[in-house]
């Protein structure tokens, strides 16, 4: 095993269940949705200090069921007995929305520290407090978190997409797999119908 999958969080199953299908919801709701909260919050000033920590909040919980989808998805692929290119690249794309939803998080919790400095002892009278303040550090933080809100979302669309692509393409296998099966059936027994009516003595 691979040192990357050693440092991942692989949970397999849930109530005996293949885990993935179940995380997979809660990056997949949560990052569109903290990406338009944050999106709300930067050109909003009223509700900019309440909005931001929700973010925050949101935006952490989104990287943990990031963290937790893209570990079972590996623990997933690991399980399968075939290797399924598209599996690979819908893991592959897990692994991007993983880390780009970390890297929202750290913006978004940036974003909140600019407008909650009192909470961290940062009175606007001492030099981290005024830095903290400073409006070039708001237009740093903002830019961050939608930036990192869009590559998270965009990122999680793509993998979604690679997924339900994956997952039906196995289905149209199985089925093209199965009707030529029934073909060469049906192949054979009309081969062996016109051989067996034209045998000797056989009653017409």
């Amino acid at each position: 095993m691979s040192p990357r999958r050693k440092a991942t969080v692989e949970p397999k199953s849930v109530f005996g269940l293949p885990a993935h299908p179940f995380l997979v919801h809660v990056p997949v709701v949560l990052i569109p949705l903290t990406a338009l909260v944050a999106l709300v919050v930067v050109f909003l000033p009223r509700h900019r200090r309440p909005l931001s920590l929700m973010v925050a909040g949101l935006a952490i919980v989104s990287a943990i069921g990031a963290i937790l989808a893209a570990g079972s998805g590996e623990a997933l692929e690991e399980a399968l007995e075939e290797r399924n290119p598209l599996v690979h690249d819908h893991a592959e794309l897990g692994e991007g929305t993983r880390t780009f939803a970390i890297l929202f998080a750290i913006a978004a919790i940036a974003f909140a520290i600019h407008h909650w400095p009192d909470r961290l002892r940062l009175g606007p009278g001492s030099g981290p407090g005024r830095l903290v303040r400073h409006r070039r550090v708001f237009a740093v933080t903002a830019a961050a978190m939608l930036l990192t809100a869009g590559l998270a979302t965009a990122w999680t669309i793509r993998t979604g997409h690679s997924g339900a692509k994956a997952v039906w393409q196995e289905e149209w296998d199985k089925r093209d797999q199965a009707g030529g099966e029934a073909g060469q059936r049906d192949e054979s027994r009309a081969m062996v119908l016109p051989a067996t009516a034209s045998a000797p003595g056989t009653r017409r």
